[in-house]
């Protein structure tokens, strides 16, 4: 990721849920810059900090629409890693729309890029 714009990146994910207005605002700085930038890293971040922000505003059919986005661009930024856990992001949401196996293949695809600490969440 680009030093600052995936410092910010990294920055709205981390208030993600527990100050969800606030990094959705920076996420959507972040993904404008990122696309501006051609910095597909952080723009995957950047979608899945307003998926996970949309969900916790209790808007799930936006979540999974930025969550989507993420995945594709994290494999467009050739980072199973982003697209693995940007595919974790979208399968809760797809649990709480009531879609659990379509959740699990999410999960169980996502698993194979995930290791370490990310594969532990």
């Amino acid at each position: 990721m680009n030093g600052s714009l995936g410092d910010q990146a990294r920055e709205a994910l981390r208030l993600a849920e527990a100050e969800p207005a606030k990094a959705a605002v920076l996420a959507r700085d972040v993904a404008r810059q990122g696309r501006w930038d051609s910095d597909l890293s952080a723009s995957s971040v950047a979608e899945r900090v307003l998926g996970i922000t949309a969900l916790q505003l209790e808007d799930p059919d936006t979540a999974l629409r930025h969550l989507r986005a993420a995945v594709r661009l994290g494999r467009r930024a050739g980072s199973a890693e982003l697209a693995a856990e940007a595919q974790m992001s979208l399968a809760f949401v797809l649990n709480v729309l009531g879609r659990g196996r379509r959740a699990l293949r999410e999960v169980e695809t996502a698993l194979s890029s995930l290791s370490g600490a990310a594969r532990a969440r």
